[in-house]
């Protein structure tokens, strides 16, 4: 059904919405890169990170830093 709708599958919107979650807690700054990927369900900090940079051309330590700049 979700692929029907939103034409990814469900395994991609999953990750994406994770992934969207994980700008929201690194922009909040109560929690360190490594936590918000266990938390997120993330089966590593360095797969996590791979993740995020193929997503958003960042990776999450540098747009932490970005956020933090401005």
């Amino acid at each position: 059904m979700v692929k029907a709708n939103l034409n990814i599958a469900p395994k991609e919107y999953i990750s994406n919405l994770k992934l969207q979650k994980s700008k929201e807690l690194i922009k909040e700054s109560k929690y360190t890169i490594s936590e918000i990927a266990s938390m997120l369900g993330f089966s590593s900090i360095h797969y996590f990170s791979r993740r995020f940079k193929q997503k958003f051309d960042i990776n999450p330590t540098e747009y932490a830093n970005k956020i933090i700049k401005s």
